[in-house]
């Protein structure tokens, strides 16, 4: 669903169109098409509506901004009001391309299996290289679009499943979550002794685990 999160009474506004574009034969109340305005690094694609308030909203899955306006508002005006909630638009924004959950429903076949595609052959690079520096075997490598995890194993089956929305974070934190799993093989509690062996292997863990985060 879209997220609107400010609504701003148009009226004390001066009376400047938004929209001038004429079309023969197509009356002006179904000329109304959508723009694109950059507000300092931020795209926002904009609608003039026959609406009273400025509704702006930070949709899923990748953060973009729509927003409508009064039809008679100007772009400058609209960019003002924009500008001044961006502080809650970065944040909306980190916090879409944080999350997990709910991404699963989101996402087309198309892109999942664009993911898997780029996910299943560097997962497989990785762990042929981890794999005898950490004297464990993988046997089964699986990959899922998850919505509450980035990685699972069965040290007993010795099997991985990865999440493939990792193709969307930077390659560190494939191979983070690839030698996470590979270390459960060794303990499977998150205890001490896990983050032990994660220090050992992969000494910079925990800074690539707040990418994900």
């Amino acid at each position: 669903m879209n997220t609107v999160f400010w609504r701003k009474s148009a009226q004390t506004y001066s009376q400047k169109p938004l929209h001038v574009k004429k079309t023969q034969g197509i009356r002006a109340a179904k000329q109304v098409v959508a723009r694109e305005i950059m507000v300092d690094d931020v795209r926002v694609v904009f609608t003039p509506k026959k609406v009273k308030n400025i509704n702006i909203r930070v949709k899923k899955p990748d953060g973009h901004v729509e927003a409508s306006a009064p039809q008679w508002m100007s772009v400058q005006e609209l960019e003002s009001f924009i500008k001044k909630k961006m502080p809650w638009i970065r944040r909306r924004q980190s916090e879409i391309a944080q999350a997990v959950h709910g991404l699963e429903y989101e996402a087309s076949p198309k892109d999942v299996a664009a993911w898997r595609t780029q996910i299943e052959e560097r997962t497989k690079e990785l762990v042929a290289h981890w794999e005898p520096i950490m004297g464990v075997r993988v046997k089964t490598l699986a990959f899922r679009n998850m919505t509450s995890r980035w990685g699972s194993c069965n040290p007993k089956t010795g099997r991985v499943c990865i999440n493939v929305q990792l193709a969307k974070y930077p390659p560190e934190c494939l191979e983070y979550v690839v030698v996470h799993e590979l270390c459960h093989f060794k303990e499977r509690k998150h205890g001490a002794r896990f983050k032990e062996l994660m220090s050992h292997y992969l000494p910079t863990w925990q800074q690539t685990r707040t990418l994900l985060r």
